[in-house]
């Protein structure tokens, strides 16, 4: 089987916003990268307003909805909802299904005039261990669950494992 093509993130602000672009199909594999980038992000927010652009997202694994719901909430604990533009049906379907509207503002349309630049993230995978991979997902994996019962629900069984494999791990070093 064949790795995965890694996903684009690109990167940059407006006058009153931060902006962050998603592009083709979020994998866990590349995900670790991401985290750091979200948390990163988390952490400079201030009075700006967190605009994610989802227009060219194909596919997003439940790791990736997992640290964008994490992002949602740093943004949240700022005082301000994130944006979420995302007119494709099928992914706005899944992001609502997991309760990201009571996150997340939903945009169908980009509400900018001006062309912002940003600057591509490099998202290189090859220095995170399998092991690190494995925590990012059940973190991601626990913010998912934490957004309503039914996802505490849905995700009850992934946690278990992950946990189980992450135990088995710690005490294999």
């Amino acid at each position: 089987m064949r790795a995965p093509e890694p996903f684009k993130v690109r990167y940059g602000r407006s006058l009153d916003a931060i902006v962050l672009v998603l592009e083709g199909r979020v994998h866990y594999a590349f995900t670790a990268r991401l985290k750091t980038l979200f948390d990163e992000i988390g952490e400079r927010l201030r009075d700006e307003t967190l605009l994610i652009d989802l227009r060219a997202l194909e596919a997003i694994d439940s790791t990736g909805m997992g640290l964008l719901a994490r992002l949602g909430r740093a943004a949240l604990a700022r005082g301000r909802r994130a944006a979420l533009v995302c007119p494709n049906e099928d992914v706005s379907i899944c992001l609502r299904s997991a309760a990201f509207d009571e996150l997340f503002v939903f945009l169908e349309h980009w509400p900018f005039d001006e062309t912002l630049t940003l600057g591509e993230v490099p998202l290189g995978a090859g220095e995170w261990t399998p092991e690190q991979v494995g925590r990012v997902m059940l973190e991601a994996h626990r913010e998912l669950a934490s957004l309503s019962e039914k996802n505490r629900q849905s995700f009850a069984a992934v946690i278990s494992a992950l946990e189980a494999e992450c135990e088995a791990s710690g005490r294999s070093n």
